[in-house]
């Protein structure tokens, strides 16, 4: 019975946030991708020490394929 609680207050607290979804059809996705690349991007970098080529080895991973040439 308490998990029935605190879901209903789960809902409430999230009501507005879910109401947008259907009128607008957005979400938080894009951010949620964005943040999961740069953790991978962070993971892949152990090790680095410089700032400045961790942040380019970032701004990099966000270019578009289209922008590599492949032999």
């Amino acid at each position: 019975m308490l998990k029935l609680y605190r879901w209903g207050n789960t809902l409430k607290r999230w009501r507005q946030p879910i109401l947008n979804y259907f009128d607008n059809r957005t979400t938080n996705a894009f951010t949620e991708g964005c943040n999961t690349k740069i953790k991978m991007l962070k993971r892949l970098s152990f090790g680095l020490r410089d700032v400045t080529v961790y942040t380019r080895k970032i701004l990099l991973g966000f270019l578009p394929q289209k922008c590599f040439h492949t032999i």
